[in-house]
């Protein structure tokens, strides 16, 4: 990164509010917080992400059911093995696991929508095609004061969350 490229995902990070790409490590968990916004700009810190699933089809058919609501739909798929998600361009990727690319364990993907009732449906809709709860819909002051969300643990052991932060 160039400097003046740091310099002003710096002062953007302290003046302005934005939906961008997180992610932090911690021991066991990778977080990531996927965005809505499929615009690029030098804030971004992912244009994408890929995580790779032991069970392609299983895993196509409930991020396909599971992410519908939240406007997410299958934008491109290849022979079967990979699958990219979005709503005007893939963001969200997942590709079956082989020798070479081993099936991502303890990812932590947080959708970013736009109201509470979206962290709803995307509960739902993630038990009924059977995720495991993982902490239902509500308000978890502890992270934020408007922090709503609800999390679902996917057929590959990921955690996934819905998030919305605006105020009801």
């Amino acid at each position: 990164l160039s400097n003046n490229l740091i310099n002003r995902n710096r002062t953007h990070a302290l003046g302005k509010r934005c939906h961008v790409f997180c992610i932090v490590y911690c021991i066991e968990e990778i977080y990531i917080v996927v965005s809505r916004s499929n615009l690029f700009t030098p804030y971004n810190m992912f244009d994408h992400i890929t995580i790779t699933v032991k069970n392609y089809d299983l895993a196509r058919s409930f991020y396909e059911i599971v992410l519908a609501p939240l406007g997410y739909t299958s934008l491109y798929e290849e022979d079967g093995i990979v699958t990219g998600f979005g709503e005007t361009r893939p963001m969200f990727w997942i590709a079956q696991s082989d020798k070479s690319h081993p099936v991502s364990a303890n990812v932590h993907l947080s959708f970013s929508v736009e109201d509470r009732e979206l962290v709803d449906l995307f509960y739902e809709q993630a038990i009924k095609e059977g995720g495991k709860d993982n902490g239902a819909p509500g308000l978890r002051p502890e992270y934020e004061e408007n922090y709503y969300a609800a999390f679902v643990i996917d057929h590959d052991g990921n955690n996934i969350e819905a998030l919305c932060r605006t105020e009801e």
